[in-house]
């Protein structure tokens, strides 16, 4: 997938562009530019067959015989991730680090080893950004969920929120943590177990501490504070239309129904799903097929997201052999979609109310509708379209469609009706038009409704049939409420 920039001469008339509407941060804007980040989930869960702990594990159990720090970045560098975020602790409260504030730590178990350190000397040494995970939620810790969490008085235990804080401190302020000692994301997970005593959080502390450490950083979990927002759901799918704005100040996180195509808030979609059934390895897991991995990249990525996978390395401290093999197809998989057959650069533009700029479309939308027609060299046959907006000034189209012209026909035939674009939208076509195999001549693009002007950076078509060739590769369920064929299948 090709990519043009503007040219200077113009760049100095978008001022008054840059202060109309929210614009991402230089963070938020690399981490929509990266798309994939992998979330790593390894604890005493690993070594329990549970999902959550219940916080009375001893630290004897964990034991990771043959651990491969070095091996899993690798892997995740090769497959073009760009980020690891580690469980460095879960809702049971180990730590994967040692810890001077609890005993519940890798320095008391046999393996006697710093998994955190050992994961941050690898990405620092491969060029992997690191994220962590310090949940919240602390199953062993005796001051939490004690009092309020504001009065140290009421808190017959000790404060829990200045024993967060102070583990946020020892990790951020120790320069072996992190990938050259800086992380680029922090997560919060907000989830607490049934029946868990009540906990007041200081997030607006928390985050303070976090961001002074680590300038840019986006916290999930923090709602607007954080620049990170969870799509609502675990199978890796963004909703549609998928809104980069909020208009809220609260600090608990948003979901997709508080965005607002109007909000005065930047924050970043992040599409969440593991590789296995949960989100720690237990035996005899089975990985996701290849192509419901790429099914999950084009509906995450492909609607506008940012894809977070989780590969969890096995009770030996290293992805299992399955792991390695999914990565690897995977990687072959996003090759495949962003081979482009014609980018924008080929073949001839028609506009409507738009302007050309150094190959890179334009709409004023001075009209009601903006049409684009794009003459390609010769008639193809293709079944996907990659339309990327440039957010470096704003998300601006909230509807469009797309019609198709092939080589022995008179009209245009509508394929395909959408909403938001953002970073990046994948229109896969229906599977009529993909069995028709029909010979496109030309693609029109509608701009139904968008925020003028509008920036394309870029317009490619793509051809997958290789992707799919594998008899093995069952296609995934579709979400609730779609069938197979309609534009979000």
């Amino acid at each position: 997938m090709s990519e043009k920039s503007f040219n200077s001469q113009f760049a100095d008339n978008l001022e008054s562009l840059e202060q109309a509407m929210p614009l991402p941060s230089e963070s938020q804007l690399e981490y929509h530019h990266s798309e994939l980040a992998a979330f790593m989930h390894f604890g005493v869960n690993t070594f329990t067959g549970r999902e959550w702990g219940t916080g009375e594990e001893s630290p004897e159990i964990f034991n990771p015989e043959n651990w491969n720090p070095d091996g899993m970045v690798k892997a995740l560098k090769s497959a073009g991730f760009k980020r690891l975020i580690i469980t460095a602790k879960h809702h049971d409260g180990f730590c994967l680090w040692f810890s001077k504030y609890t005993d519940h730590t890798v320095e008391y178990s046999p393996f006697k080893r710093d998994i955190l350190a050992d994961l941050s000397a690898a990405c620092t040494e491969h060029g992997l950004d690191m994220g962590l995970y310090l949940s919240p939620w602390d199953a062993h810790e005796p001051s939490y969920g004690y009092g309020t969490g504001y009065d140290d008085a009421t808190d017959s235990n000790g404060d829990y929120n200045e024993f967060y804080m102070n583990q946020i401190r020892e990790i951020c302020e120790d320069p072996k943590y992190g990938r050259d000692g800086k992380f680029v994301e922090w997560w919060l997970d907000g989830a607490k177990g049934e029946g868990a005593d009540a906990q007041e959080y200081k997030f607006e502390e928390w985050i303070a501490i976090i961001k002074e450490h680590n300038p840019g950083i986006n916290i999930f979990g923090a709602g607007v504070l954080g620049g990170i927002y969870w799509v609502g759901n675990e199978n890796g799918y963004a909703p549609d239309p998928c809104w980069y704005t909020a208009n809220t100040s609260d600090s608990s996180d948003i979901t997709r129904l508080d965005l607002d195509p109007n909000g005065i808030y930047w924050s970043i979609p992040e599409s969440d799903v593991s590789l296995y059934k949960g989100w720690f390895h237990h035996p005899g897991d089975e990985p996701k097929t290849q192509s419901e991995l790429a099914y999950i990249y084009l509906n995450s990525i492909g609607r506008g997201s940012t894809l977070l996978l989780n590969i969890p390395p096995t009770f030996e401290g290293d992805f299992a052999d399955d792991a390695y093999e999914s990565l690897e197809n995977f990687a072959k998989s996003v090759d495949v979609i962003k081979e482009d057959i014609y980018t924008f650069e080929d073949g001839e533009l028609e506009q409507s109310s738009m302007q050309e700029l150094d190959k890179v479309a334009i709409a004023f939308g001075e009209e009601e509708v903006s049409e684009l027609t794009w003459t390609l060299p010769e008639a193809s046959n293709f079944d996907l379209i990659n339309i990327a907006e440039m957010i470096e000034f704003g998300q601006r189209v909230e509807e469009f469609s797309v019609s198709i012209k092939s080589a022995n026909s008179e009209t245009f035939e509508h394929i395909y009706h959408g909403t938001t674009i953002g970073y990046r939208r994948l229109v896969l076509l229906p599977d009529e038009f993909r069995g028709r195999k029909i010979q496109a001549i030309k693609i029109k693009f509608k701009l139904l409704a968008n925020k003028s002007p509008l920036f394309l950076r870029e317009l490619s078509i793509t051809n997958l049939h290789e992707l799919w060739k594998n008899p093995n590769s069952a296609a995934p369920a579709p979400l609730p409420g779609v069938e197979p064929g309609d534009p979000d299948w």
